[in-house]
């Protein structure tokens, strides 16, 4: 991760169910991690006293529900909304020695690795090389996200969203639809949304929200047949999240802990309106190949059929004004919010104007040598790729040849848009300023 600031593998889609507790998940694990480790005998004893209570509770809603599959599926929906609650729990505790105390985990991904679900659609995830998507393998419509952004898109304007070269960085796919149950909504290219961000940092969580705020807003009207249709179901969004790696600065782990927080928030606070469901958590030492480095250092995902898969994109697919897109990185224009370049209402790529100039510091960073590039400006230096330091230096130049206000404007407050090819799906073109 840089610090400043083809058709999928497999025609059908294997859906990883929830998991299922006599309890909650979220009951599970306040056990697992306690909220201090000290507590007085009083405390322990009210503590063992409301979770009988509660083993009451849900061991007759889970009988009950044993006999209504709908209920059942429910619940257990239930439980993935509040799958995230539990992180904003410390997870500093030591495992306990007593052979009578439930077990204690150190991380999310140690505990992570004890849920069957997740394993097992991470093993189904790395069952199949990367796809490299190039203008050579497909002739789908891609939207290439780099580092800091954020795609939104429905099936009308894209087929694939995809990111990659992430190591410490984590990259999150969401796919909405809307619930069945709307009754009048019909099942169509309008009713799904996928976005796709690129997160290099742990604080964008305004920016999930407004993510997630952005899926509810754009089903609450659907169209049918050219008019506005109001959804009164639920909308469930599919998350999935990859990357990260065991690194010793544990930036991945800090990264992951802080973005299952965020949505366990966001699940108590929407559980009335969104079912969220996590389908895919190949995150931190859960995505390291032993050396340590990531396994997965791309994701993709088929807007349409919601399938994901490990990818690459290659330069002919990485979609247009690489260069000054990547230039944000370097002009101190890099804050806490991620840049937005596509949503589902403007069916073009926009890069909003920022500030830039080859300054003192680009002087010298171009004058590193690779080697010296990497320990400088990578969270993980001995697991980047090998184009690495290519990008930064066409980042570099194209600052050192281009004035931002040559580009944005006078006073730099005109944003460059771009427009798909219609002879090429591969190509953009520069829309009138």
């Amino acid at each position: 991760m840089t610090t400043a600031a083809m058709e999928s593998p497999s025609s059908r889609r294997t859906r990883i169910p929830a998991v299922s507790y006599a309890t909650t998940l979220v009951d599970r694990v306040r056990s697992l991690f306690p909220r201090t480790t000290a507590t007085n005998s009083s405390q322990q004893q009210h503590q063992r006293t409301s979770k009988r209570r509660h083993d009451e509770q849900n061991s007759s809603s889970v009988s009950s529900s044993a006999h209504d599959p709908g209920q059942h599926v429910d619940k257990r929906r239930r439980n993935y909304q509040e799958f995230g609650g539990w992180f904003g729990i410390s997870t500093t505790a030591h495992r306990t020695s007593s052979p009578h105390s439930k077990p204690r985990y150190n991380s999310v991904t140690e505990y992570l690795r004890t849920v069957p679900s997740v394993m097992e659609r991470i093993q189904q995830l790395y069952s199949h090389a990367p796809v490299v998507l190039s203008s050579q393998t497909t002739n789908a419509r891609i939207i290439n996200v780099l580092q800091g952004e954020v795609a939104h898109a429905t099936p009308c304007q894209a087929d694939i969203l995809v990111s990659d070269h992430a190591t410490t960085c984590h990259i999150l796919a969401a796919r909405s639809v809307t619930s069945k149950s709307s009754g009048d909504v019909p099942s169509t290219d309008n009713n799904v949304l996928a976005s796709l961000c690129h997160i290099d940092q742990p604080c964008y969580e305004e920016c999930i929200r407004n993510m997630i705020q952005l899926h509810k807003s754009y089903h609450s009207s659907v169209k049918k047949g050219g008019a506005p249709t109001k959804s009164s179901g639920k909308i469930t969004i599919e998350l999935h999240l990859v990357g990260g790696f065991k690194d010793s600065k544990k930036s991945s782990i800090s990264l992951t802990e802080h973005l299952m927080g965020v949505f366990g928030r966001l699940a108590r606070e929407e559980r009335d309106t969104v079912d969220f469901v996590f389908e895919t958590c190949a995150v931190s030492c859960l995505n390291d190949d032993g050396s340590p480095g990531p396994i997965g250092r791309g994701l993709a995902i088929d807007i349409a059929s919601g399938e994901v898969y490990l990818a690459k994109a290659d330069e002919s697919v990485s979609g247009p004004a690489v260069a000054l897109r990547n230039c944000r990185l370097w002009a101190g224009a890099s804050t806490d919010k991620l840049t937005v370049i596509h949503t589902p209402y403007s069916d073009c790529i926009v890069v909003d104007p920022f500030d830039f100039c080859f300054d003192e510091d680009c002087e010298w960073f171009n004058s590193l040598s690779d080697e010296k590039m990497l320990l400088e400006t990578s969270t993980s230096p001995d697991v980047e790729e090998d184009d690495y330091c290519d990008q930064i230096r066409l980042a570099l130049k194209y600052m050192l040849e281009n004035d931002s206000e040559e580009v944005f404007g006078p006073c730099c407050r005109t944003p460059v848009q771009y427009v798909r090819s219609a002879k090429n799906k591969h190509q953009w073109c520069l829309t009138n300023q």
